[in-house]
């Protein structure tokens, strides 16, 4: 009976390690990459000062409601992505939502493992939604969007994206199209553009 135990313990961990070390191991090595790809020129905004910064994102059209981090550049020197598939990533070295230029923020479209995230439902965004950003003090800016384009993976128009003066926007960016097992990543990227509402 005692070697029974052992045995049933033994393939209820093997099994376990099986299951969530393949599962561990993908996300570690094909989590998909939002971040903007580093071909493209970087442009360098002035950086968040102590005016109060974005703490959540909500579109209530799409029932998306997450967290937002202050993220700068990965080690490529592209807009890092979120930590967790559920938050969002505001580009802390540009604009700050409600400012003039155009602040931009991204999420995943999931894990990797199909697993959803943050930004999962974005591409069934419409034009005249409403984007709303809580900001620190609890204070809620809305925008509009008024643009949704695609582009291939290198194709982003990082300038326009990320402009830094004019009136203030919200460009939201998540992946989009095929993933590809080589880059690691999907071979488009969902851009859509807002304007903070009158």
């Amino acid at each position: 009976m005692k070697e029974l135990k052992r045995f049933c313990a033994l393939c209820i961990t093997l099994f376990a390690v099986l299951m969530f070390g393949r599962t561990l191991a993908i996300s570690a090595f094909y989590a998909p990459e939002t971040e903007l790809s580093a071909d493209q020129p970087h442009l360098e905004a002035a950086a968040a000062d102590s005016r109060s910064l974005p703490a959540r994102l909500a579109i209530p059209a799409l029932s998306i409601d997450a967290r937002v981090e202050a993220v700068g550049a990965n080690h490529r020197g592209d807009m890092a992505s979120p930590s967790d598939y559920d938050d969002v990533a505001w580009y802390m070295h540009g604009t700050i939502p409600g400012e003039r230029g155009s602040a931009v923020i991204a999420g995943h479209l999931n894990d990797g493992l199909g697993l959803s995230g943050a930004f999962e439902r974005l591409g069934d965004v419409r034009i005249g939604d409403d984007v709303l950003v809580e900001d620190e003090e609890g204070r809620t800016l809305r925008f509009v969007v008024e643009r949704i384009e695609t582009y291939g993976y290198r194709s982003v128009p990082l300038r326009e994206v990320f402009e830094g003066d004019g009136a203030p926007r919200l460009n939201l960016i998540t992946c989009a199209g095929r993933w590809t097992w080589d880059g690691r990543t999907y071979d488009e990227r969902l851009v859509v553009y807002t304007r903070l509402a009158d």
